[in-house]
């Protein structure tokens, strides 16, 4: 594939006059028309007629490009490999130039990335999930009270919130939590139930960590009336009323995902 346009997404930092203008130099001495955008300023409209998307900063800034990007190959550059974690950032000052030329002469892979789409009440709202979903009250010291259906099985449940992650994702917050890490180009995803109230009237869960297959749902019924549907840990939050039922399923849109195996 041969780029001829690319958007240079950033995140105002320290390093980011630098990085910006490293980036940026080498984009444009191999032909390319560059756009740049401050991720607080993206918008949809941004990625049409785009070749490349290079994101410049840490796993934060990529997943928040993700939600506003269909199908447009993602490059990670690590902005500061000595503070940020950069899971998903393959690149950064010291190998990008080495990688580049390599992009530039085709030596390169997609993945395509599992992400997961929400509907609430029936209605599919319009972010999706590259790493994960969670689901429960906005005040995180508050008991969430749902109803969890999975698997043929329904089941009543009081805890700190659900976790529903992509393979993805199960490096990140999934496996803090004590979830299982997935291969990132696995077709499935995962639930758990986060710290589950057991006590004399309410014990024995039978959803409490599940891998769901490509066709599978999970359903979550909220009994309170202060729940929310947050994407990533990032951006907006959906509110999920008392009685609002909330359907999470992987989406048909995976995001590509460049590396360099």
């Amino acid at each position: 594939m041969k780029f001829t346009k690319a958007l240079i997404v950033f995140h105002n930092d320290k390093n980011i006059e630098s990085n910006l203008s490293f980036i940026k130099g080498h984009l444009t001495k191999k032909g390319l028309k560059v756009l740049t955008i401050d991720r607080d300023k993206l918008c949809s409209s941004l990625f049409q007629e785009l070749g490349l998307v290079v994101v410049i900063g840490g796993d934060g800034t990529f997943l928040r490009t993700s939600h506003f990007n269909k199908s447009i190959p993602m490059l990670g550059f690590n902005s500061n490999v000595k503070e940020k974690e950069g899971f998903l950032m393959v690149t950064n000052k010291s190998n990008f130039q080495r990688l580049f030329l390599r992009l530039m002469r085709g030596e390169y892979q997609v993945s395509k990335l599992a992400r997961l789409q929400c509907t609430r009440d029936n209605r599919k709202l319009g972010v999706l999930a590259l790493n994960d979903i969670f689901i429960g009250s906005k005040k995180p010291y508050k008991m969430f009270n749902y109803d969890v259906t999975m698997k043929g099985i329904s089941e009543y449940q009081r805890g700190s919130g659900v976790l529903v992650c992509t393979p993805t994702g199960s490096s990140a917050w999934m496996k803090s939590a004590g979830g299982r890490v997935m291969d990132m180009e696995e077709e499935r995803f995962q639930f758990l139930a986060r710290e589950l109230y057991e006590a004399r009237i309410k014990r024995d869960y039978r959803l409490v960590n599940c891998i769901l297959e490509t066709h599978e749902k999970v359903l979550i019924k909220s009994k309170n009336n202060d729940a929310v549907i947050v994407f990533d840990s990032i951006g907006a939050d959906y509110r999920l009323k008392k009685g609002a039922t909330a359907e999470i399923a992987l989406s048909d849109t995976p995001l590509h995902f460049i590396n360099f195996k």
